[in-house]
């Protein structure tokens, strides 16, 4: 059994070693990888750390330039895609501030096929009902990632 505090180091070690490599950030003309959420569950964030910040702070420098942010301010599931529609009025999510609120589900589960057309925005409303519904929770999945070694 590895030490919990250099579980993080291990992991990342192990990713690597695997031949794995970091996807890379969704937005449309980026190619930097993304963020790194945890090492010990190989968990990224969908962007990447400029790209994230200029969404999040709204200034766009150099380094955005030709860069279309993927994410959208609303729930996507508006249009009942889930199989019900988002509880949320589509202009709430800017008018409260509430952004944050608002994931990127990625369609077919697989965390690292960070292409447009298999990321939606849903709030986290619709993303939880979602997953309990589909059993995303569920370790037994084919889907699951398996650490049995860590």
């Amino acid at each position: 059994m590895t030490n919990k505090r250099k579980v993080p180091a291990y992991m990342k070690e192990k990713f690597f070693a695997e031949g794995r490599t970091l996807p890379v950030c969704i937005n449309h003309g980026c190619n930097r990888p993304v963020v790194v959420r945890s090492w010990s569950n190989w968990s990224f964030k969908t962007e990447c750390g400029t790209c994230y910040k200029a969404r999040m702070t709204g200034k766009r420098g150099p380094a955005m330039e030709g860069i279309t942010i993927h994410k959208k301010q609303y729930c996507e599931n508006i249009d009942s895609r889930l199989g019900w529609k988002c509880p949320v009025d589509p202009s709430a999510w800017v008018e409260l501030n509430m952004l944050n609120a608002l994931d990127l589900e990625h369609l077919d589960g697989d965390h690292d096929n960070n292409v447009p057309e298999n990321v939606d925005t849903i709030c986290k409303l619709c993303h939880g009902k979602k997953s309990v519904l589909n059993g995303d929770f569920d370790s037994t999945k084919a889907s699951a990632r398996n650490f049995k070694d860590y």
